[in-house]
C-alpha cells in the first residue's frame, strides 16, 4: 500500500532499521539500526509492510514499526549553538516558525539552511515571526543573514522598542529621576531617520527594509506586557504570552524603566515570553538582569512565572536574584553561552543555584549548556602541516551544542547528540548517540534515557 503522508515519532527515541524487501517480509532478525529519532522527528511514509512502514527521514531511509508513528506534530524548540549569544528556533504544532534572536554571526543562519535544506534549488521557507529580544549584537547581528537570505521570507519583526543611536549613550530620550526614570520606546524602528542610528542598528534596519521588498506586508512591531499574546500563534493548545519588557507608560505613549547605565537598561528590557502548550510552560527572558528581575516580581506572582523549561537569563551570568529563580522553579534550564568573546559564562554561582530552586518533587533537575555540549576534535599533525601551522594545537567543531526540546503538552523530552558514531554524518545527525530525558508533566517525574547508539 503506497502512502505519501508525513508522520512524527512518538517514543522518546525511535530506532530506524535498515530496509530490504526480504527484511520487510521475512528476515527481521538480521536488522541493523541506521538512525535514532528523537520524539517528534518527522518522517515521510513511503510504503507499508504489515505492521512496519518504510520511511524517509533527514539523512536516510529505513523501516519503523507503524504504531510508533503519529500524525500529530509536537511543539519543537532548538536552542542553537551560536557561541556567545542567543538564538532559538520555535516550530509550532501547526508548522509555523519563529526565530528568537540570531546570535552575532552566521551560525544561526547556517543551522536554518541545514535544517530546511535551503541548498536545494527549489526549497524556500517562511518565518511567521522574527523576534529580537534586544539590540545587543550577540542577539541581533546574526539576524541580518536571515533577513537577507532570498530563500527566507519573514512576515513580522518584533522588537523591544529600544533602537541603538549614534553617540556615547546610544539610547533614546530618558526622562525623570530615581525610581521614575524612564526611556522612550519606539514602535516601527524603520521610520527613524537612519542618520541618527548606530552603524549596527542602521544595518539591521536596512536588512528589514530589504526583506520588506521581498514580502511587502512585512510588519514591524514593538512588544511589551500590553501586547498580552502573539495571537497569530494561538492554536492547538499553544499560547505565547508577552510578559515584558514592562511598559510604565501607555500603549500610545510607551515608557520603559531606565535603571542604571546603557547596557543594564537594554538587557533588562529584553522581550520576555512564556510559551504554554498544554501543561508545558517555557520561559524565555533574553538578557534580563538583577534590577529588572526585581521589577518583574512586582508585576508577576510566582505562579505566573513558574516554568518547566527556563532559558537562563544573560547567558548564565552572576547577575540574577534568588527570588526570581524561586518564582520560576525550573525543572530544566538551558544556558546559551560561548568562548568568544570570553565573559566567563556560565558562572559557577548560577550553575550551583539552579537545582536548589526546582520543585521538591523533581529530585534531579537538569541544566544544559550549549557551550558545554558542543564537541571539538584536535586537528592532526598532517593537517597542520598542510595548513602551515606546525607547533600549534588547533581544533575543529565536530558537533554543535544544540539543545532539543519537544513536547506534546503532557510529556516533554529534552536532549542533545554526542559521541563518535559510524551512523552519523553531516546530513544524518540522527545517527549520533542521544542523551535524552523524558518528563511526565502530569506525574512530575523525569526518566533518564540511557545513551542510544
Amino acid at each position: 500500500m503506497a502512502v505519501s503522508d508525513y508522520a512524527f515519532t512518538k517514543p522518546p527515541i525511535t530506532k530506524v532499521y535498515n530496509y530490504t524487501e526480504k527484511y520487510a517480509k521475512e528476515n527481521r532478525k538480521k536488522r541493523r539500526v541506521v538512525a535514532n529519532l528523537l520524539m517528534g522527528e518527522w518522517v515521510k511514509k513511503i510504503k507499508q509492510y504489515d505492521d512496519y512502514h518504510y520511511v524517509r527521514f533527514r539523512g536516510g531511509n529505513g523501516v519503523i514499526k507503524s504504531d510508533l508513528l503519529s500524525e500529530k506534530r509536537l511543539l519543537e524548540l532548538y536552542f542553537i549553538d551560536v557561541g556567545q549569544g542567543d538564538s532559538i528556533l520555535v516550530q509550532t504544532p501547526k508548522d509555523r516558525r519563529i526565530l528568537i534572536d540570531g546570535g552575532r554571526d552566521n551560525e544561526s543562519h547556517s543551522f536554518l539552511q541545514w535544517k530546511y535544506n535551503l541548498a536545494k534549488k527549489d526549497n524556500k521557507i517562511d518565518f511567521d515571526a522574527l523576534i529580537m529580544t534586544h539590540a545587543d549584537e550577540d542577539h541581533a547581528k546574526g539576524l541580518n543573514f536571515v533577513l537577507n537570505d532570498p530563500k527566507i521570507t519573514v512576515k513580522t519583526v518584533y522588537h523591544n522598542g529600544i533602537p541603538r543611536f549614534k553617540g556615547k549613550d546610544q539610547l533614546g530620550k530618558i526622562s525623570g529621576t530615581g525610581d521614575n526614570r524612564t526611556l522612550e520606546a519606539y514602535d516601527d524602528v524603520t521610520k527613524i531617520k537612519q542618520e541618527e542610528l548606530s552603524p549596527d542598528y542602521k544595518r539591521l534596519v536596512n536588512s528589514i527594509l530589504k526583506a520588506k521588498k521581498k514580502y511587502r506586508r512585512l510588519k514591524v512591531k514593538r512588544l511589551d506586557q500590553f501586547s498580552k499574546k502573539l495571537s497569530e500563534f494561538n492554536a492547538d493548545k499553544l499560547t505565547i504570552k508577552v510578559l515584558g519588557p514592562i511598559n510604565r507608560g501607555t500603549k500610545k505613549n510607551p515608557k520603559l524603566k531606565a535603571i542604571g547605565g546603557k547596557s543594564v537598561i537594554i538587557n533588562g528590557n529584553s522581550v520576555a515570553l512564556m510559551l504554554e502548550y498544554g501543561k508545558c510552560k517555557i520561559l524565555l527572558c533574553g538578557d534580563m538582569n538583577t534590577p529588572y528581575e526585581k521589577e518583574f516580581l512586582k508585576i508577576y506572582s510566582g505562579s505566573q512565572l513558574q516554568a518547566h523549561v527556563f532559558k537562563a537569563n544573560h547567558h548564565g551570568s552572576q547577575d540574577f536574584t534568588e527570588d526570581f529563580l524561586n518564582a520560576v522553579q525550573p525543572w530544566a534550564t538551558v544556558i546559551s553561552s560561548g568562548d568568544e568573546p570570553d565573559y566567563g559564562h556560565p558562572r559557577a554561582v548560577l550553575l550551583g543555584s539552579l537545582g536548589r530552586y526546582a520543585p521538591s518533587k523533581i529530585k534531579r533537575p537538569l541544566t544544559f549548556s550549549t557551550e558545554i555540549v558542543r564537541t571539538f576534535k584536535e586537528i592532526k599533525a598532517k593537517q597542520l602541516k598542510a595548513m602551515n601551522a606546525q607547533g600549534e594545537s588547533l581544533y575543529e567543531k565536530t558537533i554543535k551544542g544544540i539543545i532539543h526540546v519537544r513536547t506534546n503538552g503532557s510529556k516533554l523530552v529534552m536532549g542533545r547528540i554526542f559521541g563518535a558514531s559510524k551512523l552519523a554524518d553531516p546530513e544524518n545527525h540522527n545517527g549520533y548517540q542521544w542523551e535524552y530525558y523524558l518528563f511526565d508533566l502530569n506525574e512530575k517525574t523525569i526518566k533518564v534515557g540511557n545513551p542510544v547508539k
